[in-house]
């Protein structure tokens, strides 16, 4: 059974995770995730977008499957400044209960300073076209610009017992997650096609995976699964297992692309996976329902999800036996898709036999 080693496991959430992210930001993320895309042997590309596009292929005549996660995470943008006084646009689902003033902004810069800054003082103008839930004001150590960005002053990653906690697992996690699948696949014998893509602003409209789905970069026949650490929900449960995501929000996915993920969940039992329709948030699985790709999702559960702790900002929070759990699922499912496997249950349907017809006369 293909379940990433602990330490292994760790490395990767540290190295993809620790990097400051934000939307149209992403610089620190995509190097790590092209270093390990290098040091793996994996070749891949970035597209105008600044997307991250990976594959790999063994074998004539495989399905393809496609695993998509974003690199950015809520985070702020400075638009208006005067000294070490500064207002920034909230970009991304953040909320008001990560809020409680003064909040612990690390200001970023293109070429690697960073400045400590306090947030207070949170007004609310929602802006949907490139989502932002307002505007916080800022005060920083130092004399900020325009074009500066922030994110939250925490921990980027700690794990403790089962518990990884990290700044940004929504979605570096998931990102994480896609190069422990590739890594495995590499020396899978079985014939495969795998695209991994690493997105670009999921957090203010999906506009990486909205691209990439509008220009068709993948092949039409493409099994996508967008993978996402979503919020914890009843019946989506922190530590007992991924979670076969039938759904987001606004939509409903396919069954045949996600009849794969239960042909997988059956191979890798006794490892626990969850099952339900994840209301909690929309997810790039919809960009690329929409375009008409076969498309569904898994999610590992989150806890603090987008840095909602109890007492204000605090670290989300995965299960590293989800995250590993989640690679064996995947890696399973590229190799069922390749094989176009069938479930060994599933509710017999179709033509209806004569001796049943006779009882029914």
């Amino acid at each position: 059974m293909p379940v990433p080693d602990v330490q292994e496991s760790l490395r990767l959430l540290r190295e993809i995770g620790s990097p400051p992210t934000a939307p149209f930001h992403e610089e620190g993320p995509r190097a790590a995730i092209e270093r390990e895309l290098e040091r793996i042997g994996v070749e891949f590309r970035r597209d105008s977008w600044g997307n991250v596009l990976a594959s790999h292929l063994r074998g004539d005549d495989a399905r393809p499957v496609a695993l998509v996660a974003h690199m950015d995470h809520p985070a702020f943008d400075v638009v208006e400044t005067r000294g070490t006084t500064a207002r920034a646009k909230v970009r991304g689902g953040l909320f008001r209960e990560t809020f409680r003033p003064p909040v612990p902004i690390l200001i970023c810069r293109d070429d690697g300073d960073t400045i400590p800054a306090k947030g207070s003082d949170l007004t609310y103008e929602i802006e949907l076209e490139n989502y932002s839930i307002g505007h916080l004001g800022l005060e920083a150590d130092r004399p900020l610009r325009v074009g500066d960005w922030g994110i939250l002053d925490l921990p980027p990653f700690e794990h403790a017992g089962d518990d990884v906690r990290m700044r940004a697992a929504d979605d570096l996690a998931g990102c994480a997650l896609m190069l422990s699948v590739l890594a495995a696949l590499t020396s899978d014998p079985r014939p495969h096609e795998l695209h991994a893509v690493f997105t670009r602003a999921e957090e203010p409209g999906l506009f990486g995976a909205r691209l990439i789905a509008d220009e068709r970069a993948l092949p039409p026949d493409t099994i996508v699964v967008s993978i996402e650490t979503s919020r914890e929900l009843p019946g989506a449960v922190h530590a007992r297992g991924p979670v076969i995501r039938v759904g987001d929000f606004h939509h409903t996915f396919d069954d045949v692309a996600e009849s794969y993920l239960r042909v997988a969940a059956e191979r890798i039992a006794p490892l626990p996976t969850q099952r339900m329709l994840m209301y909690g948030g929309t997810c790039e699985g919809s960009a690329f329902i929409d375009a008409g790709y076969a498309t569904t999702a898994i999610a590992m559960p989150l806890r603090n999800y987008h840095n909602a702790g109890r007492d204000g900002a605090a670290p989300e929070i995965i299960s590293l036996s989800d995250f590993r759990s989640a690679a064996a699922l995947l890696h399973e499912t590229v190799i069922a898709a390749a094989e176009d496997a069938v479930e060994a249950y599933r509710v017999t349907t179709g033509p209806v036999s004569e001796e049943i017809k006779k009882l029914l006369r």
